[in-house]
């Protein structure tokens, strides 16, 4: 397991802060740096044997002041931004791509600023602005749960102001396919002429197929031989047996990650 921490508290990924693996190189990754993050940083690794740690120090230094913005005199002619396509709301499965877009017009053209919540987002890696035309998009190279919540695309001119909003949900990635398993199954012994049951548990995603095999050779469903599942039971019941049935019977579990199986002995005894 992997953790960082900032001045020895453990840090939650966010909006800002983001960690990444790739190729067993971790990153950690501080968007839209402010001076108070400025601290010392470390790196956490633990397994089974241990720990080991790396640290490095941050220094932000603030940017000089400047005097600010004044908004551009309203002129005769100019108009409002006018939304002419608003931003939807999104649901994405998480470390997959999202974009939002409107469409806005204005004389003079709009300035355009994009917000998470009431934080303002600037372009990175991972938050692209970009523009066509009348058209304002945000795409977000990889979604995290931590990037849930409302962004707004803020339209403004020196006619007045319009702001959109669209949500972002994060689903939670499939579940890894698992090889199926096979608890062990107990040797049968009965008397000639008796039922026999062969009985075992299986797991597996997706959800394995189960044959039977008697000697290597596969076992149809018949009134004889039958084949049941119950829940994560596996069940072959034998309506009656013969010396004959006497042999190795195997179970076989296939799904698209693997196989499985295991076998018992069937011993029938003769009533003589």
């Amino acid at each position: 397991d992997i953790h960082w921490l900032k001045n020895g508290k453990k840090i939650t990924p966010d909006i800002r802060y983001k960690t990444l693996e790739e190729d067993n190189t971790f990153t950690l990754l501080i968007i839209e740096t402010v001076p108070e993050d400025s601290a010392q940083y470390e790196c956490v690794a633990i397994n089974s044997a241990g720990e080991a740690r790396c640290e490095a120090e941050c220094l932000v230094q603030a940017p000089s002041s400047r005097a600010p913005a004044k908004a551009p005199p309203k002129s005769p002619g100019d108009q409002a931004p006018t939304v002419i396509q608003p931003l939807s709301d999104q649901t994405m499965k998480e470390g997959q791509p999202v974009l939002f877009k409107c469409k806005i017009s204005g004389k003079p053209v709009p300035q355009v600023k994009w917000l998470k919540g009431d934080q303002p987002i600037k372009p990175s890696k991972y938050f692209q602005m970009g523009k066509e035309g009348d058209v304002y998009t945000l795409r977000i190279s990889e979604v995290f749960p931590e990037d849930e919540g409302v962004y707004k695309c803020v339209a403004t001119s020196p006619g007045g102001q319009v702001i959109l909003s669209g949500a972002l949900s994060v689903l939670a990635p499939d579940s890894q396919e698992l090889a199926p398993t096979l608890a062990r199954m107990a040797d049968v012994t009965v008397p000639e002429g008796s039922p026999a049951q062969f009985r075992t548990q299986i797991s597996g995603k997706p959800t394995p197929n189960v044959q039977w095999f008697r000697e290597g050779a596969l076992i149809p469903q018949s009134p004889d031989f039958q084949m049941i599942t119950e829940g994560n039971n596996v069940l072959l019941l034998i309506a009656s047996t013969y010396e004959e049935d006497s042999g190795t019977f195997t179970c076989k579990a296939t799904n698209s990650a693997g196989q499985a199986q295991v076998s018992a002995k069937l011993i029938v005894k003769s009533k003589n």
